[in-house]
């Protein structure tokens, strides 16, 4: 799965998306996310391999169960880690999902 992809899939929720973060104030629940890491690997001097990691930030003003189920459902993932955090200075809840995709370019 590409970063368009992961995108489009966010967009699903209805909550405004962003890569990494917005440039303008946006009012919560809302979404942010980006690629964290990426490895290249294969056999033969080929690196036909790349395993992308994948971070979701769901921004919310109160523990909200429906923003967070009706991010849970479009994710086709099945090794998702999930961690809740309260940012205080903000006043906000930031769930965050992790996760990888494997993928393995076609050989010519």
């Amino acid at each position: 799965m590409e970063i368009n992809e992961i995108y489009a899939l966010l967009k699903k929720t209805g909550f405004p998306v962003a890569y990494d973060h917005f440039n303008h104030r946006v009012s919560p629940p809302y979404i942010a996310y980006c690629a964290s890491n990426t490895t290249y690997r294969g056999a033969d001097g080929k690196n036909n391999v790349t395993e992308t990691g994948y971070r979701i930030e769901l921004y919310t003003e109160k523990k909200d169960a429906d923003a967070e189920k009706k991010l849970e459902q479009i994710l086709p993932f099945d090794d998702i880690e999930k961690q809740e955090i309260y940012i205080e200075d903000d006043g906000l809840f930031e769930i965050i999902y992790e996760f990888e995709t494997i993928e393995k370019t076609k050989e010519e």
